[in-house]
């Protein structure tokens, strides 16, 4: 069986086993990719081929949320638990501040990116983080130059699916090395925008309990798990 839900590829190695495949990345010739698949991610990838596509291509597929999780138990896919977004993007800065990496953050408008970049050299005050820049640039080339003048080890980009998956594909055969690591919304945790939820509602998985009543809005991406979950009980199910 192969280790996938829904037809999106997952990475089935503990948390610190993935997190240093993404470090060993650097090594190699070339840039790579590195996507997180959660469950609203693997519900839009259904109707979008293209994106899908991407997100099999990738380098490391990182399993990211609760819906995913559960998911895994449901289809017996081997996720090794739950792996939350901010949690690891900051685990891969630390090991990048260990490894003497240097990271570039892409992504957010240029308040949060500035804000996650202070945190950031707060809590690591060795990192080597070279540079940024928001997610709302209209010079694509001005972004690609740049990037490949510093040569960053690591770019996290925060720029919301499908946009930041489709914008890397479209332009990593343009930089000479790097490996770049889709964030979604990250950015808006390490920068303190965005609360996180108490750990005990982390640990049994009810962050988005937490999330759904300081941000109402959310009810909408919310209910898109519903969605997922049919789909992935008539795959269960319903297989040929």
């Amino acid at each position: 069986m192969q280790n996938e839900v829904l037809g999106v590829r997952l990475d089935s190695d503990q948390k610190e086993v993935l997190y240093e495949k993404v470090i060993l990345l650097t090594k190699k010739s070339g840039s790579s990719l590195v996507v997180r698949p959660n469950a609203e991610i693997i519900t839009y990838s259904q109707s979008d081929a293209e994106f899908k596509q991407i997100l099999n291509s990738a380098a490391v597929s990182i399993p990211d949320g609760t819906g995913l999780f559960l998911a895994s138990k449901i289809l017996g896919v081997k996720v090794s638990g739950r792996f939350g977004g901010p949690e690891s993007m900051f685990e891969i800065l630390k090991l990048a501040e260990t490894n003497n990496k240097s990271v570039y953050l892409l992504g957010s408008s240029t308040e949060v990116v500035k804000a996650a970049v202070a945190n950031t050299k707060k809590a690591l005050p060795k990192i080597n983080l070279i540079g940024f820049h928001d997610g709302y640039f209209q010079n694509n080339e001005e972004v690609v130059t740049e990037i490949n003048e510093l040569q960053p080890d690591l770019i996290f980009v925060g720029m919301g699916f499908p946009r930041q998956e489709k914008w890397v594909s479209e332009n990593l055969k343009k930089f000479k090395l790097g490996v770049f690591i889709m964030e979604g919304g990250s950015f808006d945790y390490l920068s303190g925008k965005t609360q996180r939820a108490p750990k005990i509602l982390q640990q049994f998985g009810f962050e988005w309990l937490f999330r759904l009543i300081f941000q109402p809005r959310r009810i909408y991406r919310q209910l898109k798990l519903i969605t997922f979950i049919n789909l992935v009980l008539k795959d269960k199910f319903f297989r040929k």
